[in-house]
């Protein structure tokens, strides 16, 4: 699978949880929903293959920062605030049964 097909496929299972298309995700816009479905889809895609930040910058057409923003805020959530939807949804993407 190229990185863009792995860009869009992330965007794609983020976008479901918070009812947004791929191209939504993968777009510029700041809207809260798409900017929380594209920080999911940055971290659950760091997690899972371990890319560096600049190279997830350029699958999702990115700055660096910008994805170390997006991940770091997952992160802290996951610690800060596990009852976040955020935070529940990362944990059902990665340990489904640590949902709750």
């Amino acid at each position: 699978m190229t990185r863009e097909k792995l860009a869009y496929t992330m965007a794609k299972t983020a976008g479901l949880m918070f009812e947004a298309s791929p191209e939504d995700v993968l777009s510029v816009d700041r809207s809260r929903s798409f900017a929380e479905a594209r920080g999911l889809a940055l971290w659950l895609t760091r997690r899972l293959y371990g890319f560096s930040y600049p190279e997830l910058g350029r699958m999702f057409r990115l700055d660096h920062t910008t994805v170390m923003h997006h991940v770091k805020k997952i992160e802290r959530a996951l610690i800060d605030d596990p009852r976040s939807r955020i935070a529940r949804y990362a944990r059902m993407l990665t340990r489904p049964e640590a949902a709750e």
